[in-house]
C-alpha cells in the first residue's frame, strides 16, 4: 500500500493546559497533511479547479485519540486513500513519530462539489487517477 507521511511542527500554541496539543488541533494536522498531498500530487490543478467553481468540501470526520501529543514530539500524519466514489472519497491517517508511537488514527470523507451545477459532482479523472494510487487494498 503505498502512503504519504508529512511532517508536522507541533507549535506552542497548539498546547492546552495540560501541556499536550489540543484535540482540536489533531484536525488541522491532519488538513496540512492532506493539503500537502493534493498540492505535491497535483500541483496546481487542485486551485484550477477551485478557479472553475469545482471544491473539495469535508463532508466527515472521525478521530481516535490514543496517545497526548507534547511540545518535544517530533509527529508524522501518514495518510493513505479508503475509499473512492462516485462523487466521495475517504482519506485514512494516522499520527506517529519515528518510534512507532502512534497518537491518533482518523477518517476524513470529502464530497466534489460543483458551484456552477450547486449539487456534488464527479470525481475529475485525474484526480482519481492520483487517489486510486494510494488505495488501501
Amino acid at each position: 500500500m503505498k502512503t504519504y507521511r508529512y511532517p508536522i511542527q507541533v507549535r506552542f500554541a497548539d498546547l492546552d493546559g495540560y501541556f499536550h496539543a489540543n484535540h482540536a488541533v489533531f484536525l488541522t494536522y491532519l488538513e496540512v497533511a492532506r493539503i500537502a498531498f493534493i498540492k505535491e500530487e497535483m500541483g496546481n490543478f487542485f486551485t484550477d479547479l477551485y478557479d472553475e467553481g469545482t471544491l473539495f468540501l469535508l463532508t466527515k470526520a472521525s478521530i481516535s485519540y490514543l496517545k497526548p501529543i507534547g511540545l518535544n514530539d517530533n509527529i508524522f500524519v501518514e495518510l493513505w486513500v479508503g475509499s473512492i466514489k462516485h462523487t466521495t472519497f475517504t482519506f485514512q491517517y494516522k499520527i506517529d513519530d519515528d518510534y512507532n508511537h502512534i497518537f491518533a488514527e482518523a477518517e476524513t470523507e470529502s464530497a466534489i462539489y460543483s458551484k456552477h451545477k450547486k449539487k456534488l459532482t464527479r470525481i475529475p479523472e485525474h484526480f482519481k487517477n492520483v487517489l486510486t494510487k494510494y488505495l488501501q487494498q
